[in-house]
């Protein structure tokens, strides 16, 4: 019994002190890669979080500042903004017909065609697309090789 007793304990020993040189290894391991990673980020020349703030509160005090001063130039000029129009709700009056429509659809197809072409004469206008199809390309030959 004391030759099983003495290997389990060689055998926790053993154990232990490899756990021991684990954590060891484990924990260079850690230092080595922080150290590159700190040595990265210099690099990169990157800000820290403090002067991100800095930065944004300066950018916000900057931004009422130009608002108020744009306010006062606006009052000194004489001038005022129009407010701001939201889009109407789309309801059943808005999709109605106008008069313009109504007697653009009554028009005959004689007429139609003379209203396009003169919209098309104008300049700055594009012509519509010609409805002819585009004509075909011949197929490249191929190369082919023959046997030497």
């Amino acid at each position: 019994m004391s030759a099983r007793r003495k290997v389990l304990n060689d055998l926790s020993k053993l154990a232990n002190s490899t756990a021991g040189v684990l954590q060891g290894a484990y924990g260079e391991a850690e230092t080595m890669v922080r150290h590159r990673l700190e040595a990265l980020l210099d690099k990169m020349d990157l800000i820290t979080r403090e002067e991100f703030d800095a930065v944004k509160a300066m950018a916000a005090t900057a931004r009422r500042e130009n608002e108020a001063l744009s306010k006062r130039l606006d009052k000194l000029e004489g001038k005022t903004k129009p407010a701001r129009r939201t889009a109407a709700p789309k309801t059943a009056a808005a999709k109605k017909p106008t008069a313009r429509k109504k007697a653009v659809a009554k028009a005959t197809p004689a007429k139609k065609t003379a209203v396009r072409k003169a919209v098309a004469s104008k300049p700055g206008t594009k012509k519509p697309a010609s409805k002819k199809p585009a004509a075909k390309k011949p197929a490249a030959k191929r190369a082919t090789k023959k046997p030497v």
